[in-house]
């Protein structure tokens, strides 16, 4: 979802939802959240975002609350997104790292995460 100066992801596995201020600044160091605190800015037809202010329970592969995220997204066909992120945390790793993958756009409903027996999601069993 997208307003003028704002962006939402919404992350279908456990459902977190991701608010991307447009044109923003970060929030000071000592607030921090468990996804981080995320501006972005477009540069021509690129989404870019920059993501600071993790918390040190975040872990990701490791991580510290030192962990640093730009993304780029951007369109390159009707049904494709091109994600491609750099990551780095000087706690964590001797320098950043990059990588990308597509975001294709697909048909139908999304795939359901089921718990294991006996614990039905929702009303729903697996």
């Amino acid at each position: 979802m997208q307003t003028r100066d704002t962006v939402l992801i919404l992350n279908e596995m456990v459902h977190d939802a991701r608010v991307i201020r447009i044109g923003g600044k970060h929030a000071p160091p000592t607030i921090r959240n468990w996804m981080g605190d995320s501006i972005g800015w477009w540069e021509g037809d690129t989404l870019v975002v920059d993501t600071t202010n993790f918390t040190a329970k975040t872990q990701f592969n490791g991580s510290s609350d030192q962990l640093h995220v730009v993304e780029r997204i951007r369109r390159v066909d009707a049904n494709t997104l091109l994600y491609r992120f750099t990551i780095e945390d000087p706690a964590t790793w001797d320098r950043a790292w990059t990588g990308e993958y597509p975001w294709v756009a697909t048909e139908g409903q999304p795939l359901r995460v089921c718990l294991p027996r006996g614990q039905p999601r929702h009303g729903e069993t697996c």
